[in-house]
């Protein structure tokens, strides 16, 4: 101030009063303390001093800071105005915490096509157990995807260089070919070692419960457990006899179950009825979970769910085109195709062993055959046998029945004319060939053909088969060679005669030869000349219409020679075909 005026008044205050160059009207006083006496200057009184601050008037207020609160703010209270910073979270938003910011500075820095991520000391934790720093290491045994993977897609393996999925045996090579225990596939699957497909066990627990008025009906059921992707588990098939002769909403049929784990859901079946509805067939399908089902009288579809294929379901080929499933050829000398085989399961306790199917589908309804079964060996080789093929029925236990064989012919259609028939040929070429029954012990077996008058039966022994072989015969000389001799008490069928040439060198003449019981040798064949039997890849046959020969203690069936071969050397073998009643 440039120069002040002083007054006191008399309340004993000395006033100051600021002259006319201040902005504002400047007020400073002496003030006498009532107490002490003593003098002390007030604050400068300004027309535009602050009066509040945040809404405390106090004449002393402080600052102070907090953390409360899910945002900045301020709270002023009691002269002091606290400045409140909570700590940054997912739901906080305030201040970035130390710790936070040692989290978010280790983070990886911006990607960059060459930038390389991975230190020294890291590179040792991939492909290295020593836990030393080796250096760059060699990935190329690990995951590795293809150069030009899409988004999204799956690394694969090559195995043809070794790259598969670490401790296992699975490799997907570049022609997406799956090995599993083969890292060397050929095939779109390709594995070593065993398979298995298993089906879905029946529901457990499956009672069916009479609601409202129960009655003396009997319904059947079925609760068929249905196989994620598509297909049928095994069934469950509960029953009442207490049933309301006619069911609907009132007199129902609750069928309940335990859940079967893994289930798509489950289709329910009516397989007997008794009462109204008559109808049998799928009544209805409910998801995974539900365990229980009403039937009010629903519709059955009239199909037979013994028809369904339940149980674990291997699907091959494609519509149209043949599959097949077929072992390897062999692959070097001396060394036999694979073998394949079909094989049911063992049955337990009181249990049966498992059936074994073999279907043709059936036709269209147009004029579309059913399909055929053909069950065959493979072709011997040059000096081999073809395959055998045996159909034979398991036998039985201590108290059981051998199994049964049956070879059932297709019934007759509504407008067809004959049922299927059963024909046992023999090859189109051959030498001769034998329907064998000579395993039949029993005197007679009985053969019972429906819409024909009459019983069929074959005896035992009543099937042509190989009597005898005689081998080593010299064709050039004229003489007797005794073939068989009939069991004392039997009689000997004689159907045929096989004469085969064993050796033969320079033949110009065949032997003039034949077979039978008399003096004369010709009663069972007539004494013939074997036109045309002169090399060893030649045989004759001469077929009998059942000439009987009854064996008295030691009957001898011969073969006589009348004229000799003319030729270096000739030998033969003769089969007697035949059987004995």
């Amino acid at each position: 101030m440039a120069s002040e005026n002083a007054k006191i008044d008399n309340n004993y205050k000395k006033t100051l009063t600021a002259i006319t160059d201040d902005v504002a009207a400047e007020i400073r006083r002496l003030l006498v303390d009532p107490t002490t006496g003593r003098l002390r200057v007030s604050a400068v009184i300004t027309a535009g001093a602050i009066t509040s601050l945040n809404g405390l008037t106090d004449e002393i207020q402080t600052f102070a800071v907090g953390t409360t609160g899910d945002d900045f703010n301020i709270v002023s209270v009691a002269g002091t105005h606290t400045f409140n910073i909570p700590d940054a979270s997912a739901t906080t938003r305030g201040l970035l915490t130390s710790a936070d910011w040692t989290t978010f500075n280790d983070k990886q820095p911006a990607m960059g096509a060459d930038d390389n991520y991975v230190t020294d000391a890291e590179k040792t934790v991939i492909g290295n157990t020593s836990g030393v720093n080796t250096g760059d290491q060699d990935l190329s045994g690990y995951v590795v995807g293809p150069a030009s993977a899409t988004d999204n897609a799956i690394p694969r393996y090559d195995a043809t260089t070794g790259k598969l999925i670490q401790n296992s045996g699975i490799v997907i090579d570049d022609s997406n070919r799956l090995g599993i225990n083969n890292t060397s596939p050929s095939y779109a699957l390709d594995m070593i070692g065993w398979a298995r497909i298993q089906g879905l066990d029946a529901p457990t627990g499956a009672a069916v419960s009479n609601q409202g008025t129960p009655g003396t009906t009997e319904y059947d059921y079925a609760i068929v457990t249905l196989v994620p992707g598509g297909g049928y588990g095994e069934y469950a098939e509960p029953y009442t006899s207490t049933g309301n002769a006619t069911l609907d909403g009132t007199n129902f049929n609750r069928i309940t179950w335990t859940d079967v784990p893994g289930a798509a859901g489950y289709e329910i079946w009516r397989t007997v009825s008794d009462g109204t509805p008559s109808s049998i067939g799928k009544i209805g399908t409910v998801a995974q979970g539900v365990q229980q089902f009403d039937d009010t009288g629903l519709a059955g579809d009239d199909n037979d769910v013994n028809d369904i294929y339940n149980g674990a379901s291997l699907i091959i080929g494609k519509e149209g085109l043949p599959a097949h499933i077929y072992s390897p050829d062999a692959t070097s000398d001396n060394t036999s195709g694979g073998s394949l085989y079909l094989y049911t399961g063992l049955g337990k306790g009181g249990g049966n062993g498992g059936n074994l199917g073999l279907y043709a589908g059936q036709g269209g309804d147009g004029e579309g055959n059913g399909g055929w079964l053909d069950l065959y060996t493979g072709n011997g080789g040059i000096d081999g046998n073809g395959g055998a093929a045996t159909l034979r029925a398991g036998d039985g236990g201590t108290n059981g029945d051998g199994g049964n064989i049956y070879i059932k012919p297709g019934q007759v259609g509504t407008d067809g004319s004959y049922s299927g028939s059963i024909y046992l040929q023999n090859p189109v070429n051959y030498k001769y060939a034998t329907l064998d029954m000579s395993s039949i012990s029993s005197t007679s077996k009985t053969f019972t053909f429906p819409n024909l008058t009459g019983t069929f039966a074959l005896q035992e022994y009543n099937s042509s088969n190989i009597l005898s072989t005689t081998t080593g015969i010299n064709a050039k000389t004229v003489a007797t060679t005794n073939l068989y001799t009939v069991p004392a008490g039997k009689t000997a069928i004689i159907t045929g005669v096989i004469i085969r040439c064993t050796t033969a060198t320079a033949v110009t003449v065949v032997p003039t030869l034949g077979v039978g019981i008399a003096a004369g040798e010709a009663d069972i064949m007539p004494s013939t000349a074997l036109t045309g039997l002169d090399l060893t890849t030649e045989f004759y046959r001469y077929s009998v219409e059942g000439v009987a020969v009854t064996g008295a203690a030691a009957a001898v069936i011969k073969l006589g020679i009348d004229t000799g071969a003319t030729a270096t050397t000739m030998t033969i073998a003769v089969d007697l075909i035949g059987y004995l009643i």
